[in-house]
Formats: C-alpha cells, structure tokens, sequence
C-alpha cells in the first residue's frame, strides 16, 4: 500500500500540458519586433504598454508563463471575441445591440456566427485555396489564433471542473498542434502516448470515482 504505482499508472500532471500549449501559442503567433502585422503578440503586448517579454520561436529562452498566457487568454483573445460580436450585432456600437437585446436566441445567433466566421480553421482552409490576390494572410492568422487560444480556454475550465472526457478533447487538439508547428515534436509524442495509454488501459487499474449518495434531511 505505500507503493500506489504498483497497481495504478501513473499520468502527465494538467499543469505540464497547459504551460506549453500557452507557450506554444505564444511562440506561433509573436510575430517580430516592431511588427506592424494586426495579429502579432509582439504589437498587442506593446501597445498596452506591458512589460517587453522575449518570444518566438527563434527566442533563446522560453517566455514567462504568467505574462504570456494573461496576454494570450485574458486580453487579446476578449478583445478579438468581443470585436467580432460589434461586427457581426445589428448596431454600430457593441454597447447599443447589448442594451437592445431581448432573448438569449439573438445572442446565440451572434456567438455561432463569431465562432464560424472568426474561430474557424475550416474557414481558414478554405480562404486558402482562393488565388493570392483574394487571400487576407493577417484575417487567416487571427482566425487561427482565436481558434487556438479557444481550445486553451476549454482546457482551462476543464480542469476546473474535473472534466475529464473535455481535457482530453484538448489534448487531442493540443498534439496535432504541437507536430504542426514543426518546433515541438517531443511535447507531441508525450500527448500521443498519454492518450493511447488511457485508450489501452485495463478496468483494474483505472480509478473510478463513485457518484456520492443523495443525502436526506
């Protein structure tokens, strides 16, 4: 009983998937220094003045987490959702179509339409089969960043909520992305095993947490 590896098996703590996803994420979608493209990190972080970070896949040293995924998740990414609602809503101002809305099925319709539109790799997919002249690369980028920083977010409140059948939907994302970016090979290899490991793993060494008993007062 003081050796619980000799009947369980053991897995990849969260934490260690959630760091480099946000650095993943991060490195893709940095851009250069003094960049000019609307979808670099690089002219987000430094047009709200925060403190310079060093990324990128070409970076010497890793970028620090709490920095980069504050930047990632909890202000580009608002913003980009929060944007596309003033575009695809009914009024010029996004305060205006808020304080006009009367049914969660308007909401719904703006929050499927900004996913669709603005979240999608399959859209981008197709926009990149149109001839050069017609392709919008930065639009293709901030599509594909919402897309990611999305999954990021999932994999977020998953853990939170303990949901088990949600984080490995991501860890599944989350591999595909770690072998297409071509820098990240091994992180991909580690997921690719944890998931056939669960996959494989016999009943008798799975943990199973029972449902608690309803309680009568």
């Amino acid at each position: 009983m003081d050796n619980v590896g000799l009947y369980t098996e053991g897995q990849d703590g969260l934490l260690h998937i959630k760091f480099p996803h946000t650095r993943m994420i991060t490195n893709e979608f940095w851009g250069t220094a003094k960049s000019k493209s609307p979808w670099s990190l690089w002219k987000v972080n430094s047009l709200l003045g925060r403190k310079v970070i060093t990324a990128g896949w070409k970076a010497k040293s890793l970028p620090p987490f709490r920095p980069v995924y504050e930047l990632t998740l909890h202000l580009t990414l608002p913003a980009n959702i929060l944007d596309g609602f003033r575009i695809y809503s009914s009024k010029e101002k996004l305060g205006d179509w808020a304080g006009a809305i009367e049914t969660v099925e308007e909401v719904d319709r703006v929050a499927e339409r900004v996913l669709n539109e603005l979240c999608s790799g399959r859209r981008v997919a197709k926009l990149r089969r149109e001839r050069p002249s017609k392709r919008d690369v930065p639009f293709e980028n901030i599509c594909l960043f919402n897309r990611d920083c999305l999954y990021l977010r999932q994999l977020k409140y998953a853990i939170k909520r303990g949901d088990v059948g949600a984080v490995l939907d991501v860890i599944t994302h989350s591999m595909l992305a770690f072998r297409g970016t071509g820098k990240t090979p091994k992180y991909a290899d580690a997921l690719f095993s944890l998931v056939i490991r669960l996959k494989r793993m016999e009943a008798e060494v799975r943990f199973v947490i029972e449902p608690l008993p309803t309680l009568r007062h």
